[in-house]
């Protein structure tokens, strides 16, 4: 088949520079959280958007891109629009004399929900791409809706976990589809998330029955992978990325990647 062109990328470097330096050095590159000291600094005078920060309000950034200055926020989230969750949410920007918040329902992989939301200088997205059953096309289209810098946490595994359910490794070419997962690995994993997380990962500790809905939309519920650090760099850059930086997260059981667009001026050799 024909050969695709060498990609150019036409960002200047000293643009990625500029990003990294607003990034690092960090204040303690082991804390448990780094997304509120990034955030700060990247955000005054930007606009900010933030996907799937609705559920328990615990990975919800909009409130410290607003402290920090950011002039035009926008939150999305597949929740419908009277559920708890966004009730929370408003009461919760509320409370904070946040004036208005741009509110987008549905799902990032929704390629017309990527058209509705546009560009946002700076996107974060944490605790959602390990739920999507497409992690390439999700990372994409979160590209897609960034201008400058995209923050993207996510669970990851150690390359080895051995414990007395036995010993997987994760090698940074493999990852787990959960829904095909070796009843021998299950129970490795099950154990490893409840002692490492504190919790369970539904799919891993508990069954799931339907990982589609009739209507055709995935089941956003479930972990549907399991992957290292190193894996999911490598999504990230095969899908129009650079990571400029990256932390770990809450003891090594979460990465948080720090991405800067890149715009490629290979043009298509065939019709997308």
């Amino acid at each position: 088949g024909p050969r695709s062109p060498r990609a150019q990328i036409t960002a200047p470097p000293d643009r990625r520079r500029h990003l990294k330096s607003c990034i690092a050095p960090m204040k303690d590159r082991r804390a448990m959280d780094h997304r509120n000291e990034i955030i700060a600094k990247l955000s005054p005078g930007k606009s900010f958007a933030e996907v799937g920060g609705l559920w328990g309000l615990a990975n919800e950034k909009v409130s410290v891109a607003h402290a920090a200055g950011a002039t035009d926020l926008c939150m999305i989230d597949i929740w419908k629009p009277h559920d708890n969750w966004w009730v929370s949410f408003r009461n919760h920007c509320k409370e904070r004399n946040i004036p208005y918040i741009r509110e987008i329902i549905g799902s990032i992989d929704n390629v017309d929900i990527v058209r509705q939301v546009g560009v946002y200088d700076v996107v974060h997205c944490s605790g959602v791409l390990y739920h999507c059953p497409n992690p390439i096309l999700t990372i994409s289209h979160l590209a897609a809706i960034t201008r400058d810098i995209l923050l993207l946490g996510t669970a990851v595994m150690p390359a080895s976990v051995v414990n007395e359910a036995g010993s997987v490794q994760l090698d940074k070419d493999h990852a787990i589809f959960i829904p095909n997962i070796t009843e021998e690995k299950r129970k490795i994993y099950e154990k490893y998330i409840s002692e490492a997380y504190g919790g369970g990962a539904w799919g891993i500790n508990n069954p799931v029955d339907d990982w589609y809905f009739s209507s055709g939309a995935p089941n956003y519920g479930p972990w549907w992978w399991l992957w290292t650090h190193d894996y999911i760099r490598g999504l990230i850059e095969a899908s129009g990325l650079k990571v400029i930086e990256e932390f770990d997260q809450f003891n090594g059981t979460g990465r948080l990647f720090a991405c800067a667009k890149q715009y490629i001026g290979t043009e298509n050799f065939g019709q997308y």
